[in-house]
């Protein structure tokens, strides 16, 4: 299942639902039903929330060593970390130029996994 968040002020940003409600419940947007909207007031907020939770994050989970890829490890994958900042960088770039320009975000989880 796909979320897709959507602004006036930058391209929409389609993630994993699972990823985009851990990002929305820590913007405080947790139980939303897969639809809902960051008005422009509360998007300053959400931002310092995010930048937070993504430093925490990334602090607790650092990222694993480098090792030679071998194509034959299917647990490479596995192993593989991507620290939060960069997962949430998209939405945050979205809620920064949203506060720029005085618009909202909304977001929608799609059911198909299709976008709008």
């Amino acid at each position: 299942m796909l979320t897709t968040f959507s602004s006036k002020s930058a391209s929409d940003v389609h993630m994993l639902s699972a990823h985009a409600q851990d990002l929305l419940g820590h913007m405080g947007k947790a139980n939303t039903q897969g639809q809902g909207i960051l008005t422009a007031e509360e998007i300053p907020s959400a931002i310092a929330a995010l930048e937070h939770f993504c430093h925490d994050w990334d602090t607790q989970h650092p990222p694993l060593p480098e090792v030679e890829h071998n194509p034959f490890d299917n647990d490479a994958q596995q192993r593989a970390s991507v620290p939060m900042r960069t997962r949430a960088q998209p939405v945050l770039a979205m809620l920064r130029a949203a506060v720029e320009n005085g618009t909202f975000v909304t977001w929608l989880a799609h059911e198909d996994g299709g976008g709008a």
